[in-house]
């Protein structure tokens, strides 16, 4: 096939306007911490410590000046940032301040953007220079000063150093004229916007009064530290780590290679994960080295069980290295023409699973701001999947032919090297991309929406319901040949897929409208009948009610754990391939009510409220779970190290590993900057933040005790009694392995689960062989053999040769002498 790549009630404020005039509606005060994203109430202020040395302190604090609110400052935003959800500042006309905003919707024609602070009326493009920036972020000083101020119980001091300053003295109120002088300085102090507007909220008519002002100051110091502090970034990108792969990964056989490098299959020596690596020539590169760079940003940009996910890049003088899922299931494009050669009929079940999938990973694509631009078939993998039992159909599941389509599927969208932002209001004029047989007709002609994707989505059910494509576009690198095609409006092939029902036509008709305006988008498609028809629960494989309620209750009390407990387990659900927690993606699904990979923290409370969960309960978890802190949203990974029990046993060798890997100087303990190291990449509070969890686990100040070291049992001991906190059960589950086995269980968990991910121990049978949880025993060289195969491991004699050797089963042990032998190492 050508391809085509080109480069909360809130308080009321008095009424304005003229006197005599027509009176404004009242604009109302917004509550900060919701507009920040966070719920439920700010704690008491602290009262005045009553040791002696309080009474003469003086914080040294940034001279109060007559500071004028921050005029707003014509400045482009990214479109990246022009997505629902997104978290951003924006400049109050009425207030004379930026203040916390989160978009709340976006007109792709227009451009225009609607926010939580003004909900009924659009900000046009050309006021947004004016009127919306980038979310402000404290910096490391202004987190440290807050800091100090709390640890040191210096609240009260120094906010009556703060008013008095401020008001002249502490026996008089400041005025109200003065309040937006205060507000921007306390901005400028902590790192925040919008302080005048809470100041505002407390100040009576004569003005603010010093007992307000503590307690506006207390909650200032509050929503600072749990926007930042505790703010766990999400895995990105920042450099290329130097140097290739291969002292962490063993490299093993070659599973394809294309127009810039091979890909191989790689295994972590530690862990035993078994991963994809792409190695590209920088030589072959040439000037799409951009290309590369940018397919990589927006990979960091996704988080989604059904896209690619992207692990390590490293970078050598010659190549660079990308370290990915690895798909044994091969390309969806492969499956659909064996399936026709053979004429074999593809069961409608699997269909609607599988495009259920390719459609929530394409809105989740779409609700970031990215158009792929380039689906297809062959940009569509599929996770190994052979060793369930027979799900759709009555097929017997050792025949070749039948297998793939008698399993549940596990669909992964791959290939964004093409993919672009989407600029609402601004997507005519763009150059075509893509590949001719599947691009939306508008996209010839320059016209670029996400809505491009859904009928290139439409393509690939036309495929997969009869094995032909809707249309025969035929491009020799004439433009204007193909676009005069589309403007005679060609129909699709409808004859090859006539014996559909109506469900399934509604929804292929709707994909594949020609007029751009008239099809639906992908949220759209997913509510359709055959789409939801296929979310329904199914007897095989759905989650059973206590194990339900186990991860729910874990859900519930996310917010009791520690800021360490959450890292560690950020880490490890960070690094599981995505078909490995059947149990969390269904849950995750049964939340995600919108179906684009990502769960807002209001419809999040709401469902956990329907589940029983107390409403202040909900609340404190929606926020708790949000790790990231800088969108209105949780994704994927970030509900998985919410879902994650880690006092059960088999995560202790992957928390070694962490421990040891903080470990610096190799003695097995744990100074306060090793805890740095414990935290994701790119996390700007590190320092901050280690030194306060070090103090808390070992009740030593790391800055005045340089010797103080934590060993291990205290690290562990410590995620182990948090794993409880807030459950009433003292021990959810004999091993996760019995929330993740459940109904129909993937092959990656049923068999190759152990060898994917190595996360429960081996137990060895009364006949000696290792056995792993999920395994089925006994088992038949056929099958092993078979399992392997599914693996990548293709040398049907090489593989038998060594599980002989190894004991007659599959082991660890196993995969390295085939990972090792294969690479002639």
């Amino acid at each position: 096939m050508q391809h085509l790549h080109m480069p909360t009630p809130v308080a009321g404020y008095p009424q304005g306007g003229p006197q005599g005039g027509p009176s404004r509606p009242a604009t109302p005060v917004p509550d900060m911490r919701r507009l920040y994203g966070l719920q439920g109430q700010a704690s008491a202020p602290p009262k005045r410590s009553s040791s002696p040395g309080h009474a003469a302190f003086a914080y040294h604090l940034p001279q109060f000046q007559q500071v004028q609110p921050e005029a707003p400052m014509p400045r482009p935003i990214d479109p990246s940032e022009l997505v629902k959800g997104q978290q951003l500042d924006y400049w109050s006309d009425h207030f004379q301040c930026w203040m916390p905003a989160i978009i709340t919707d976006v007109n792709n024609e227009s451009g225009g953007v609607c926010l939580n602070v003004k909900p009924n009326a659009f900000i046009s493009r050309s006021d947004q220079r004016r009127k919306i920036r980038s979310r402000t972020i404290p910096n490391a000083q202004q987190v440290a000063t807050a800091q100090s101020i709390v640890q040191q119980e210096q609240v009260e001091p120094v906010a009556e150093q703060i008013f008095a300053s401020a008001a002249k003295s502490k026996d008089r109120p400041i005025p109200a004229e003065q309040v937006p002088h205060l507000g921007a300085y306390l901005d400028g102090l902590l790192g925040l916007v919008g302080s005048q507007v809470h100041l505002t909220q407390s100040r009576s008519g004569s003005g603010l009064v010093l007992d307000e002002f503590k307690r506006v100051f207390w909650e200032l110091l509050q929503l600072q530290q749990e926007i930042s502090v505790q703010a766990i970034p999400r895995f990105s990108i920042d450099s290329f780590k130097e140097g290739d792969p291969w002292k962490k990964y063993t490299k093993g056989k070659e599973l394809g290679h294309g127009t810039y490098g091979f890909v191989y299959l790689a295994n972590d020596k530690h862990s035993k994960q078994v991963r994809a690596v792409k190695e590209i020539s920088k030589e072959k590169l040439h000037g799409d080295m951009q290309a590369m760079k940018k397919e990589i940003e927006n990979l960091t940009h996704l988080d989604h069980p059904h896209i690619l996910k992207l692990y390590e890049v490293y970078s050598t003088q010659d190549d660079v290295f990308l370290v990915t899922d690895f798909c044994p299931g091969g390309e969806l494009h492969g499956h659909i023409s064996n399936a026709k050669k053979t004429r074999q009929d593809i069961p409608m079940p699997w269909i609607a699973e599988a495009m259920q999938q390719l459609m929530q990973a394409i809105c989740h694509i779409h609700v970031r701001g990215i158009i792929h631009l380039d689906v297809k078939s062959q940009n569509i993998m599929l996770m190994p999947s052979q060793k369930t039992a027979a799900f759709f159909g009555k097929g017997d599941a050792k025949d070749a032919r039948c297998s793939t389509f008698n399993s549940k599927p596990h669909v992964v969208v791959i290939d964004l090297g093409i993919a672009m932002h989407f600029k609402p209001g601004d997507y005519r004029g763009n150059r075509p991309m893509g590949t001719p047989m599947t691009m939306a007709p508008e996209v010839w002609w320059g016209e670029i929406t996400p809505e491009a994707d859904v009928f290139s989505c439409g393509c690939v059910f036309f495929e997969l319901l009869c094995g032909e494509m809707p249309f025969r576009v035929k491009f020799a690198g004439n433009f204007d040949d193909v676009v005069k095609f589309w403007r005679q409006k060609p129909r699709p092939a409808w004859q090859y897929v006539s014996g559909a029902s109506r469900d399934v036509k509604d929804l292929l008709e709707g994909m594949l409208l020609q007029e751009r305006q008239r099809r639906p988008s992908a949220s759209q498609c997913l509510a359709s009948k055959f789409l939801k028809d296929a979310s329904a629960p199914k007897q095989t494989g759905s989650l059973n009610e206590s194990s339900r309620q186990r991860l729910i209750k874990r859900l519930a009390s996310v917010h009791c754990r520690s800021v360490l407990y959450k890292n560690i387990a950020m880490k490890i659900a960070q690094d599981w391939p995505p078909n490995q927690m059947p149990t969390f993606k269904q849950l995750f699904n049964e939340f995600d009510v919108h179906g684009n990979g990502s769960l807002a923290t209001e419809s999040l409370k709401a469902t956990l409220m329907k589940r029983g969960v107390d409403e202040a309960e909900a609340s404190r978890a929606a926020v708790a779970m949000n790790l990231s802190q800088d969108k209105d949203a949780i994704n994927w990974t970030e509900f998985v190290a919410a879902c994650i029990d880690l006092s059960q046993p088999e995560f202790e060798p992957k928390i070694f590993k962490i421990f040891q890997d903080a470990d610096a100087d190799r003695d097995n303990l744990l100074a306060a900057s090793d805890l740095m190291n414990t935290f994701p990449q790119g996390n700007k509070y590190s320092l901050e933040t280690a030194a306060t969890v070090f103090r808390d686990l070992t009740g030593r100040d790391a800055q005045k005790d340089r010797g103080a070291r934590m060993d291990w049992s205290t690290f562990y001991k410590h995620l182990q009694s948090c794993a409880l906190n807030g459950v009433e059960e003292p021990v959810l589950a004999k091993t996760q392995w019995d929330v993740f086995i459940g109904g129909v269980t993937d092959a990656i968990t049923n068999v190759t689960g152990a060898y994917f991910s190595n996360e429960a121990k081996p137990q060895k049978s009364g006949n000696g062989a290792i056995r792993f949880p999920g395994e089925c025993v006994p088992q038949s060289m056929e099958d092993m053999l078979k399992t392997l195969a599914d693996m990548g491991f293709t040398d049907r004699e090489l593989n038998r040769s060594i599980i002989n050797e190894k004991g007659g089963s599959l082991s660890d042990d196993v995969i390295d002498a085939i990972m090792q032998r294969s690479s002639g190492r």
